[in-house]
């Protein structure tokens, strides 16, 4: 079964956007947080004794890897290129979908009827 297609245009899509406004700072202001924290959780490992004195030196250098892989250029855009791929690649398939049934959804709308407002 193949869902309908989308009554708003992702645009005009008031809640989505108020989400997003809400979401995007809190995961910003999350990571700093976590960045902050994760060095001397990681230590633990070392106070504990889970990490041997002989393993210490090892343990530092998987340590600077992993902090050189967090902040690797080359990892974000990756990262980047495969979301922008995925959403073009499902944004296709959402289009093709209406195309095979003969909808459409309208390319543009006013705001008053994106929010239902419209008389």
């Amino acid at each position: 079964m193949v869902a309908s297609a989308p009554q708003i245009p992702f645009l005009y899509d008031l809640e989505v956007h108020t989400r997003l406004l809400g979401a995007v700072p809190l995961l910003l202001a999350s990571e700093t947080i976590v960045h902050r924290w994760l060095r001397p959780l990681v230590m633990q490992f070392v106070d504990r004794g889970i990490v041997t004195t002989a393993d210490h030196e090892r343990f530092e250098g998987l340590i600077e890897s992993a902090m050189r892989l967090r902040n690797s250029v080359a990892i974000e855009l990756v990262l980047l290129a495969g979301a922008i791929g995925f959403g073009i690649g499902s944004g296709t398939t959402i289009q093709s979908m209406e195309n095979r049934r003969g909808t459409r959804t309208p390319r543009a709308i006013s705001p008053a009827q994106a929010t239902g407002m419209a008389s």
